[in-house]
């Protein structure tokens, strides 16, 4: 008999003209049903750090498995009750153990640990099970690799973060170094930045045993790079997407902006002028063959990137500029040939074909300060998620408009900069295997987050529908409260870009039950049999789990 699990574990994550083709595009707003949820149930999961959460479900009863700080684990029904509650301990002879993950994977509640011999200067990476129903460690404990050290006043720690392939039967885990001060070796503080040689790559099969081991630097002939986002494919073969800087001093003045923030200036934006390329490392049989590919697109500047490999056919997407810009013009998808390693089939989508524009009002405008010169600064910035596969074949990515910067409220003698983190709409972008795009979705919302990165909105697929989950934030000067919740949507964006939205709380609901600064956003969620259990930190300390009902 199946078992239905879902675990979160947080640790201390128109018309356009395309290559001589015309796309009829739907444009949709969406619209809204004003319908409260039935049977809603809202827990406090206690304390628990925000910046690392991760969430899983499979089939059965539910139940749901928060690791939190201190290493404790708590295990809750399917109502939301508290079950059990049990704290991971290791050996008391180790000189240094550290929790790097733990996963839900092939049906198993996994634990990635690490020690580091300081006699020896090795550090140690374990690997181990959890019960699922007692939440102790079974006696298992596996060593599956070690590393030399090359300085004993700096190795002491390792720093670990994995993706899962599409299948779920292939496990990628990518690890560098941290000293005494919780510092990335050689490389800057931000997490998803590593030095091109402390950077490992570790591939595990559906059995949970080492496939690979591999340095990041092996794909690499020369250069400097910033390592952004990684992927796992069915066959275990890694892909790294990295920005490849054209000279040194360039990457270095980014790395040094990341690792010197003070508290007075961590909030200005740094905008990058194109002087990098979008660079994908290839990683294939079993690490053995190894390979670079450059992002060249015509006549286009390739901002920033994702991509997805099903059947050896990668696509990738991404945002683009005008060359010599750093304004961000649209959204441009292609193909990536690994025979001989060029991009094919490229296609673009500009954002004022899609009611997105950069044009704000000048009076708003010149309240903001930038880092780089005024004629050259574009308060506008576009993340991207990953690009999912529905199943019918097509994929599809979000891109989501920011504004960051800092607004000036002063004025006369004394003037005061209030950090601004304004979340803007989504655009849920429909695409063929091919690259063709085929139509969007736009999700209207506006979200004001004191701290970056914000945890703005969720998303899953199902039944070739994306849902989106996300709440309304707005900015509230005060010496305690900085930012005000409003309320919490769910919205459909269906096959034909239509996007339906449904609220599902309200802002007197989370008042009534909790007194917070601000919130760190929606976490991941699930959908079940008509239910969402959307996660959310208020406070920077507290963690929520809901039940909601939408049928």
């Amino acid at each position: 008999m199946k078992k239905t699990i879902l675990v979160i574990i947080s640790i201390i994550s128109l018309t356009q003209y395309i290559n001589g083709q015309n796309i009829n595009i739907e444009k949709s707003d969406g619209k809204i049903e004003q319908k409260k949820p039935r049977n809603q149930i809202y827990r406090h999961t206690g304390v628990a750090n925000f910046d690392s959460t991760y969430l899983f479900l499979t089939s059965g009863p539910l139940m749901a498995y928060i690791f939190g700080v201190g290493y404790s684990v708590e295990k809750y029904d399917s109502n939301l009750n508290l079950v059990t509650r049990e704290k991971i301990s290791f050996n008391k002879e180790d000189d240094f153990k550290f929790l790097n993950e733990l996963i839900y994977f092939q049906s198993k509640l996994v634990v990635f640990s690490s020690s580091y011999d300081k006699h020896n200067n090795k550090n140690y990476l374990y690997i181990q099970t959890m019960n699922k129903s007692s939440l102790k460690l079974n006696d298992d404990l596996k060593k599956i690799a070690e590393f030399e050290g090359e300085d004993k006043n700096v190795r002491y720690g390792i720093k670990t973060k994995y993706v899962i392939s599409e299948d779920s039967t292939k496990l990628l885990i990518y690890l560098t170094f941290f000293d005494k001060k919780n510092i990335i070796v050689q490389s800057s503080s931000k997490e998803k930045t590593f030095n091109k040689n402390s950077l490992y790559l570790l591939a595990f099969d559906k059995h949970l045993n080492l496939l690979w081991k591999k340095k990041a630097n092996s794909a690499i002939n020369s250069g400097t790079y910033v390592y952004e986002n990684f992927f796992v494919d069915n066959k275990a073969n890694a892909y790294i997407t990295a920005k490849k800087y054209i000279n040194t001093e360039a990457a270095q003045k980014r790395i040094l902006y990341e690792s010197s923030k003070t508290f007075v200036d961590k909030y200005f934006t740094f905008v990058e002028p194109s002087n990098y390329k979008q660079s994908i490392l290839v990683f294939r049989n079993n690490g053995n063959e190894t390979k670079e590919i450059v992002v060249n697109l015509k006549n286009l500047f390739a901002k920033n990137i994702s991509i997805k490999n099903h059947d050896d056919n990668i696509l990738c997407a991404g945002i683009y500029s005008e060359l010599n810009s750093i304004s961000a013009k649209g959204i441009f998808t292609c193909q990536l040939n690994l025979g001989n390693g060029r991009t094919e089939n490229e296609r673009v989508l500009p954002f004022n074909k899609i009611d997105c524009t950069n044009n704000i009002d000048h009076n708003e405008l010149k309240g903001f300060k930038g880092a780089t010169k005024e004629n050259e600064w574009d308060p506008f910035n576009y993340s991207l998620s990953k690009i999912e596969r529905l199943s019918n074949g097509d994929y599809f990515v979000i891109a989501e408009q920011q504004l960051f910067g800092q607004l000036d409220s002063g004025g006369g003698i004394r003037e005061q900069y209030y950090s601004i983190y304004n979340y803007g709409s989504l655009y849920v972008i429909r695409v063929k295997e091919n690259g063709e795009i085929i139509n969007y979705g736009k999700v209207k919302k506006t979200q004001f987050g004191l701290d970056n990165p914000f945890h703005s909105y969720s998303y899953l697929c199902e039944a070739n529908k994306v849902y989106v989950l996300y709440n309304e934030m707005v900015p509230k000067k005060g010496l305690v409260q900085v930012a005000k919740m409003q309320n919490t949507s769910l919205a459909r964006v269906n096959e034909n870009g239509q996007v339906v939205k449904k609220l599902v709380s309200t802002f007197a609901d989370y008042n009534n039950k909790t007194l917070f600064m601000h919130t760190k956003g929606i976490l991941p969620f699930a959908n079940k049999k008509g239910f969402v259990y959307p996660l959310q930190s208020m406070n920077m300390k507290y963690n929520s789990i809901e039940k909601i009902d939408i049928r």
